[in-house]
């Protein structure tokens, strides 16, 4: 059996009426998932929870083993967790690693440290199969696929 590194169990969020009812899911380390369902699934609701964006209803979540419950988004980055809007929230002047490690640059001497912004970039983009594509380009000369 894989252990999971996220295990949810028991997840609930309503608004005005019952959005997420009593989710199981958990994900292992390097595996992939995709959430699909139409518009007002809860996709949406769901990913903010884990991401820290929105606190459940009722529920458990763990992550690595750990309780985890994220009181915001920061604090789930903290923990490794981020989400990825399916808004394409870019920013078009930058490259793909600035957009990739915005607020959390890397800097010395209060500089930012374009050569390790640059390495830390290349060595994500590799883990998601992604080596053809060259942290310093500016995101505005991508392609939507990009």
């Amino acid at each position: 059996m894989v252990d999971s590194l996220l295990r949810v169990h028991g997840l609930s969020k309503a608004f005005a009426a019952p959005v997420l009812k009593s989710i199981d899911f958990s994900v292992a380390a390097g595996e992939v998932v995709a959430l699909t369902g139409e518009n007002g699934a809860g996709k949406s609701t769901f990913s903010k929870i884990i991401a820290g964006l929105l606190a459940p209803d009722a529920g458990t979540m763990l992550l690595d083993g750990a309780p985890y419950s994220p009181r915001s988004r920061t604090e789930a980055e903290r923990a490794g967790v981020r989400m990825v809007l399916q808004e394409l929230s870019l920013v078009g002047t930058l490259t793909v690693a600035e957009n990739l490690q915005l607020g959390i640059m890397p800097a010395r001497f209060g500089f930012v440290a374009f050569e390790e912004m640059e390495r830390i970039a290349r060595d994500h983009l590799r883990t998601m199969g992604l080596t053809d594509l060259d942290p310093a380009a500016p995101i505005s000369s991508l392609g939507i696929g990009q």
